[in-house]
């Protein structure tokens, strides 16, 4: 419990907001009353999502912290990550095997929101695990104001997938006969499409810069 409260002390010492954020982080009363070392390791783990730091938060996350639990606005860690883009500890969440996504944070996952800030900050890892989540991508791609804008990363993004789609329904003999983006770009080794379809992406990119 020291330890924790340590971190604890200092994710508030480095936030701009410390008493508004504790206010914020409430916990509940039914986490209270499991005891102050419970308490203690909640408090923590939201204050360092807060802040954004990573180390500490597997250090405290270790130390069996409920990843699950909800601050007094019913806000999971996952969903603070996500809004407060911090996307390297969205990614350690969803790869730890303590968590159970609530409901919310799944229509979270599902609306494209996280897989829009993975794209806007070039997140491949974190927009690749996500693409498996979201029903119908390219439609929730197209709803992002930099779409309309020629050359954007979500405009390859969705001409890619699209190109992508049409090749999987042709067959082996069209595919000889026809040329697209991705063409230029295949190789022998045996990678998933959506690795594919990212690695043409940089290369395009690449190649028009030159």
């Amino acid at each position: 419990m020291q330890d924790n409260m340590l971190v604890a002390e200092y994710a508030l010492s480095k936030l701009k907001d410390p008493f508004e954020t504790l206010n914020k982080l409430r916990l509940d009363a039914h986490i209270k009353a499991s005891g102050k070392k419970e308490f203690i390791n909640q408090l923590s783990l939201h204050l360092v999502v807060r802040l954004g730091d990573i180390t500490n938060f597997k250090i405290v996350l270790s130390r069996c912290a409920d990843i699950n639990i909800l601050n007094s606005d019913q806000r999971s860690v996952f969903y603070e990550a996500v809004t407060h883009n911090h996307l390297d500890i969205v990614e350690e969440i969803l790869l730890n095997n303590k968590t159970i996504l609530s409901s919310e944070d799944k229509g979270l996952i599902n609306s494209g929101e996280l897989l829009k800030t993975a794209l806007e900050n070039g997140n491949r890892k974190l927009f690749r695990y996500n693409l498996s989540f979201v029903t119908d991508p390219i439609a929730k791609l197209k709803e992002l104001k930099e779409y309309y804008v020629e050359g954007s990363r979500p405009k390859q993004y969705v001409t890619f997938l699209l190109q992508g789609r049409e090749e999987a329904t042709m067959s082996k003999e069209q595919l000889s006969k026809t040329s697209t983006a991705l063409q230029p770009e295949r190789d022998k080794q045996d990678t998933s499409f959506v690795d594919k379809v990212l690695q043409a992406s940089d290369k395009k990119r690449v190649q028009e810069k030159h």
